[in-house]
């Protein structure tokens, strides 16, 4: 029986919630489109004569989880708790005027959060991925289709809670169709 190779997958739409627990998660937005790749990295010793890889000869290097969404209907304050650093004020409310800055400042343990994506995959069943101990690390880009509707890309990257970890920071949870 062949396994489908789940390290990189192409997702469809879906949810996004941030929440330390599902069933107490707060719903973030809708998103369209997703890639969740877990960046998962193995180092090869290399050896005087070796002609390649060889069995047991890989170590683990490193992994750098991630989600890449496009955000659809999200408030000003759900985009705050997806990208690290940024503030969104209202100027002029009744005018409907908001400016967007971003902090230079490095994150702090409190700008870590625990976000769920819940959708679709192509072949029709649904994921569940938790990503821990994550940070909105994208740039901030708007995309403006011919709907009128404005997408916002976004990278959320898991990371590690110490250096001794050894437990990946996501959890991904088929849940059939």
């Amino acid at each position: 029986m062949a396994y489908a190779d789940y390290s990189k997958i192409a997702i469809g739409e879906g949810k996004l919630y941030e929440g330390d627990t599902f069933a107490t998660a707060t719903q973030l937005g809708y998103t369209r489109g997703a890639s969740f790749n877990d960046n998962y990295e193995l180092r090869h010793i290399e050896v005087d004569g070796k002609k390649g890889f060889t069995v047991g000869d890989g170590v683990y290097q490193n992994s750098n989880p991630t989600l890449e969404i496009a955000t659809l209907v999200m408030s000003a304050v759900n985009l705050e708790k997806l990208f690290f650093g940024i503030t969104i004020t209202e100027d002029s409310p009744e005018a409907g005027d908001t400016t967007i800055t971003r902090s230079t400042g490095n994150p702090v343990e409190a700008d870590y959060s625990t976000f769920w994506w819940v959708g679709k995959l192509k072949d029709g069943n649904v994921w569940q991925i938790k990503l821990k101990n994550a940070l909105g690390t994208g740039p901030i880009n708007e995309a403006f289709n011919d709907k009128g509707e404005v997408e916002i890309p976004a990278i959320i990257t898991c990371h590690f809670a110490t250096v001794d970890d050894t437990s990946l920071p996501y959890e991904k949870i088929l849940l059939g169709a």
